[in-house]
């Protein structure tokens, strides 16, 4: 199948092929109905005049003398009436024969044969005299001592109805015509198209401007409405995607410097506990300049388009408490306790990754940032529209000017005193956005602390087996 790959073209061929189709409706009408009836009608109107000249002829006082001078005048009287107007160059001109029963013309226009188009009555004849065609027919007096025939050249009668080969040659004038009008229209109707390309082709790289032309017409302008609002999210994409490489390049830049300075005493250290220590503390740079790296790595794939969920039926109950025994330890280590308040078992359609890396991160972020003998609180409740989990501390807490910057990249809290790369929470927060939820702050415990709210839509929860 062939397919057209020009708007224009295809328009074109349209316009074409519709045309075409009502110049052969028009033309199948033309010559099978109109033409015929309108050539029926014309030999009516003569079988009409020849019918009523035939009843004159029956008076006994006519003799075949004075037929001529009576049709003569019937015959003028009968051209004037039927003439067209003037303007038109277009007269009615049919010719006349009247036969006497031996077959003799005692009366004939002047333009009419010799000789007797029809011997007998006729409601329609077509036939050849003279050289020419003639369309004739024949009625018959009363008595049957006269026959009245009627007749027109077919000449003449296609120069008053129109002949079919000229009117069809009219017709496929137009259709040229307008084959001409439709592509000069096309062409110009399709300009906008054309400006708004060689405005694109021309930017330099980089230019993510909205585009000016074709906004002003209502059939371009979605195009260039949404060609635009892709410009514009090319230009968030790569404007974040700078930032992220420049801040990741800052963020790296101290501890590879902090491990190429210790490096350079360690070559000159000649105490073995001396040396120990520093390869200890280069070990930790090292692996917060991997955490860090880690951590970049996994916002650049959820900002990436092409980041996908890979939910599956999981119990969330279970999954949390697979968390607390992760970070049970260390929280014992720093004397603190760590709960879990809620439900036995939750099914839900979830990604266990995504999820397990949210709460990782808040309950590392409590133990980190709490105090000393402080309790921290795992919660898992259900909503009319949502699930709701939370982790909550009662340590120091967030200052109400430091808290609306706690889901930035690279933020630290200042006076926290605990180190880290400020991206954990920025990576929780965007992972809650791809489930479909929201991570927020929320009150701690006791009036105290700080607390983080992860709401996930209610359509995850799977229902009862």
């Amino acid at each position: 199948m062939i397919r057209l790959r020009s708007i224009w073209l295809r328009q074109i061929l349209l316009q074409v092929l519709f045309i075409c189709m009502l110049w052969g409706a028009f033309s199948f009408y033309f010559l099978t109905v109109w033409h015929d009836r309108a050539f029926q009608t014309l030999d009516n109107q003569l079988s009409i005049i020849c019918r009523g000249v035939a009843g004159l002829y029956d008076n006994q006082a006519i003799t075949a003398a004075s037929v001529p001078a009576l049709m003569t005048q019937i015959d003028r009287i009968y051209r004037e009436v039927m003439s067209l107007d003037d303007h038109t160059r277009l007269h009615y001109r049919p010719v006349f024969q009247i036969v006497d029963r031996q077959g003799q013309v005692a009366y004939r226009s002047a333009t009419a044969p010799a000789t007797p188009l029809l011997d007998a009555p006729t409601r329609s004849a077509r036939l050849q005299r003279t050289g020419e065609v003639w369309h004739a027919v024949a009625e018959s007096s009363a008595s049957g001592r006269w026959l009245v025939i009627g007749a027109e050249s077919a000449r003449d009668r296609d120069e008053l109805i129109g002949s079919p080969t000229r009117i069809l040659v009219v017709v496929a004038i137009f259709i040229l015509f307008s084959i001409v009008t439709s592509w000069l229209s096309l062409r110009w109707g399709l300009k906008p198209l054309r400006l708004s390309a060689a405005e694109i082709a021309a930017r330099q790289s980089g230019d993510f401007s909205p585009m000016r032309f074709g906004t002003d017409y209502s059939e371009t302008r979605p195009l260039v409405n949404g060609i635009n609002g892709l410009l514009g999210r090319l230009e968030q994409n790569i404007r974040r995607e700078k930032r992220l490489l420049g801040d990741a390049a800052h963020e790296l830049r101290t501890p590879i410097a902090a491990v190429l300075a210790q490096l350079h005493l360690l070559e000159q250290a000649q105490d073995p506990q001396e040396r120990n220590s520093m390869i200890q503390e280069m070990h930790q740079g090292l692996e917060r300049a991997a955490s860090l790296s880690r951590q970049l790595i996994a916002i650049a794939r959820l900002e990436a388009d092409d980041f996908t969920l890979r939910p599956q039926q999981q119990d969330l109950v279970a999954r949390i408490a697979d968390c607390i025994s992760l970070y049970y330890p260390l929280a014992l280590n720093h004397q603190m306790q760590l709960g879990y308040d809620g439900p036995d078992s939750l099914w839900v359609r979830i990604d266990a990754q995504a999820l397990a890396s949210i709460l990782n991160n808040l309950v590392e972020n409590s133990i980190k940032y709490g105090d000393a003998g402080g309790q921290i609180l795992v919660s898992l409740h259900t909503e009319a529209t949502a699930l709701r989990l939370r982790v909550r501390d009662d340590g120091p807490g967030i200052a109400a000017e430091y808290a609306r910057h706690v889901f930035e990249r690279f933020y630290r809290v200042p006076g926290s005193g605990a180190t880290g790369s400020g991206l954990g929470l920025a990576i929780a927060r965007a992972l809650a956005e791809r489930m479909g939820g929201s991570l927020t702050l929320c009150a701690g415990l006791r009036a105290r602390g700080v607390g983080f709210e992860l709401r996930l839509p209610l359509d995850a929860v799977l229902p009862p087996v």
